[in-house]
């Protein structure tokens, strides 16, 4: 998947809230970054296309990037 080569993934496997709202936490995973990650996007393993949006994805941003926006 072409996706791979742009974002590290960090997780693969079934849909678990919990594992999830974790993962969105934490410093970032990008090679060399030296900040904390903005969330994590959610994908299905088998892309889907919804009709008027395009891909289905969804982001889950980390309760302290909100904080810091002023939006948690």
């Amino acid at each position: 998947n072409s996706i791979h080569k742009l974002v590290p993934v960090i997780y693969e496997g079934p849909y678990n809230a919990t594992k999830l709202k974790a993962l969105a936490e934490g410093k970032s995973t990008v090679p060399e970054a030296k900040h904390l990650r903005e969330g994590i996007v959610i994908s299905s393993a088998t892309e889907r296309v919804v009709r008027g949006l395009g891909r289905a994805q969804l982001k889950l941003k980390s309760m302290v990037f909100l904080e810091k926006e002023g939006k948690a």
